[in-house]
């Protein structure tokens, strides 16, 4: 795959009814973004890694599964997160894979229905 179709299918866009997984307590209909609760680019990356290091394509489609994910939060919630936190393509330092997929959202106060 081109790296731009692997982009394309993390995003999730065509899938979001298999993938999203809550919304926030402030969302509206009127008022609704969709948030990856982990970066898209950071799983791109860590797949790539996980495959330069000969990881089993099986553990690889285990880390998308555990860290691909959408939650619908409120475009200030977003906003919040991107711009304030600045955590629109990183998750909280210290993070890594394997730790608490909500991090970001944690650290927004963003609270899931």
């Amino acid at each position: 795959f081109p790296s731009h179709d692997i982009r394309a299918l993390l995003e999730g866009d065509s899938i979001d009814h298999l993938i999203t997984i809550g919304e926030s307590v402030n969302r509206t209909k009127e008022n609704t973004y969709r948030e990856h609760i982990v970066p898209c680019i950071m799983i791109y990356n860590q797949a790539i890694t996980m495959t330069m290091d000969k990881c089993p394509v099986t553990e690889v489609a285990q880390m998308i599964k555990n860290n691909l994910a959408i939650v619908l939060i409120t475009n200030e919630e977003a906003s919040l997160l991107d711009n304030e936190l600045d955590l629109q393509t990183s998750m909280p330092e210290g993070w890594k894979f394997g730790d608490d997929v909500f991090a970001r959202l944690k650290v927004g106060n963003i609270t899931l229905k």
